[in-house]
């Protein structure tokens, strides 16, 4: 009897102390910042990007904690490691001594906006000499722009572009073409009418998660969100996600 008692107590120490490694959840905390269309926590299911990310993840059995904030805190944060990762940002020498990239999330298309009325066509950036193009103060433009010699007139944000084209103040105006796409059809449904993208885009850049290299356990979650998307991108869901925040030509 004291036997199959003891036999009894060692059998239930095993299953507690194997209880926890049978059970453990795999979390992942990352910071972003206001970049609608792209992440926004006043977007639904907080923009295309943060929502293929948190899908990609579920795939592999992690929950994702998002923290919206200023976009120098995020990067702070990352850069000390008090998050696991950022939502999102371009590939630079300079961040790789910082951070682990993924694979590539949905790209900034840069280009050109202009009035449906008029009949501007390009090839090569030479071709744009002849009209005023309308940038943003402080944004990196495509390689090439400034050494082509253009016509240019600096903006403080996007939105004051858009209307100044509209109101034909320049014949273009340089800016991504999803963030055109969403401050028309959130600010300015108006413009729907007058305006319109001018293909190509001068320069596709991509977005990726970045994982800090301070943070512990980095690069298994590199590996496993890698998987996460190619299972996400595999079965239809990533674009199913594209459409849905209205990303289609």
């Amino acid at each position: 009897m004291i036997r199959k008692s003891r036999a009894w107590c060692l059998a239930c120490l095993m299953l507690v102390f194997a209880a926890p490694a049978i059970s453990v959840e795999k979390n992942v905390v990352l910071g972003s910042s206001e970049y609608p269309p792209f992440f926004s926590e006043h977007l639904p299911s907080g923009g295309v990007t943060t929502e293929i990310v948190v899908e990609a993840f579920k795939k592999v059995g992690y929950t994702t904690t998002v923290t919206f904030m200023p976009f120098a805190r995020t990067l702070k944060e990352g850069q000390l490691g008090s998050i696991d990762g950022i939502i999102a940002l371009w590939h630079t020498q300079q961040r790789e001594q910082l951070f682990v990239f993924s694979d590539p999330l949905p790209p900034n298309l840069i280009g050109l906006y202009k009035k449906k009325n008029k009949h501007i066509r390009f090839k090569t950036l030479s071709d744009l000499t002849p009209y005023t193009i309308g940038t943003v103060r402080g944004y990196s433009n495509p390689p090439g722009f400034k050494e082509a010699n253009l016509q240019i007139e600096a903006a403080g944000v996007d939105d004051q572009n858009l209307l100044k084209l509209d109101a034909e103040r320049f014949d273009l105006a340089l800016i991504d073409k999803w963030v055109a796409q969403y401050l028309i059809r959130s600010k300015f449904p108006h413009l729907e009418r007058t305006l319109e993208w001018l293909e190509p885009p001068l320069e596709t850049k991509y977005q990726y998660l970045v994982f800090s290299k301070r943070s512990k356990g980095h690069e298994q979650r590199l590996v496993d969100f890698n998987a996460g998307l190619r299972e996400l991108k595999a079965s239809g869901e990533y674009q199913s996600i594209l459409i849905k925040h209205g990303f289609e030509d």
